[in-house]
């Protein structure tokens, strides 16, 4: 009896979205659901820094300004804020964690990959226009 040999193919790569994907299945569960804060985290940052920035270009001619100026106003913005956090790290956690009551855990996948993609390119812009916005309000 003589043993047949096969020959392995190499399996193909794939996108480097599978690739990222692929990536992510293989950090530890800890890793993922910190790259889940963090991209939440950036978010909301990013939408914060929109809506401040907003805020702070109302001049107080605009009737706008009048509701704005009472303190519990901001203080519903924060709160209207921390939910928008919490929503995006649950997201983020469905994407790249997820949720099934089976025996194996989730694989996440390119979604997971598109979250981190998109996470990691707002919270790159974002500190960037932040520390240009920084040097511009410091030369004044």
């Amino acid at each position: 009896m003589s043993k047949t040999t096969r020959i392995q193919q190499p399996v193909p790569a794939g996108t480097p979205l599978d690739q990222l994907a692929a990536w992510i299945g293989r950090r530890s569960r800890l890793v993922r659901f910190a790259l889940a804060g963090i991209i939440a985290l950036a978010l909301t940052c990013a939408v914060t820094i929109a809506l401040y920035g907003f805020l702070f270009t109302l001049t107080p001619e605009n009737s706008l300004y009048q509701a704005i100026d009472r303190p519990d106003i901001l203080t519903i913005l924060f709160v209207i804020l921390a939910i928008v956090g919490f929503f995006f790290y649950w997201v983020g956690w469905r994407l790249m964690i997820g949720f099934d009551f089976a025996e194996t855990p989730l694989v996440p996948g390119r979604g997971a990959a598109i979250w981190l993609i998109v996470g990691l390119l707002i919270g790159i812009v974002t500190a960037c226009l932040s520390l240009v916005s920084l040097s511009t309000a410091m030369q004044q």
